[in-house]
């Protein structure tokens, strides 16, 4: 059997074009805020923030018609976990991250949210250390934010901490 197999290859090559692609629309997003005259915050919001959603939304819509809504309600589930817990944790720990204070607003909103959803999902899907971990990460973020106006490197190692423990519980039961 040959060291590298089509199911590597494609994989290696699709993580390839997945780093190009976020270069790219990061660059292009810069871009277009110096062009327009708007905060790169607004562009991460409105292009980035849809543009990385694209997939879930198509996830959704599929997993909708194959009559399977755990599996959507699961993604967007995850995918909030994994932007809180991962994806603003690793930028951070390369350069802190500097936050409006009008963000904190946004993220409080999710915690209410999450929260107002708990019940709604699924059956079975998501139990209450999920939407715990998720409250409890909305909540060491917004703290730093709130008080230095930046997620810094110790909250970002926490943050990640919190996600190895939530991770930990899921898989071992």
């Amino acid at each position: 059997m040959a060291i590298l197999d089509q199911p590597l290859i494609a994989a290696v090559c699709g993580v390839f074009l997945l780093i190009a692609g976020g270069l790219l629309v990061v660059r292009e997003a810069a871009t277009l805020a110096a062009r327009l005259g708007i905060s790169s915050l607004v562009i991460g919001v409105i292009v980035i923030g849809f543009g990385t959603s694209a997939p879930e939304l198509a996830t959704g819509v599929r997993t909708a018609l194959a009559d399977a809504p755990a599996l959507a309600f699961g993604n967007a589930i995850g995918s909030s976990l994994a932007n809180q817990l991962i994806v603003l944790p690793l930028a951070a720990l390369l350069l802190p991250v500097e936050v409006l204070g009008s963000c904190l607003f946004n993220l409080l909103a999710v915690a209410g949210t999450v929260k107002a959803i708990s019940g709604v999902g699924p059956a079975g899907l998501t139990r209450q250390y999920d939407v715990s971990m998720l409250m409890l990460a909305t909540m060491v973020v917004t703290v730093p934010l709130y008080i230095r106006q930046k997620l810094d490197r110790p909250t970002a190692v926490l943050l990640l901490a919190i996600y190895g423990l939530w991770l930990a519980a899921r898989l071992t039961g």
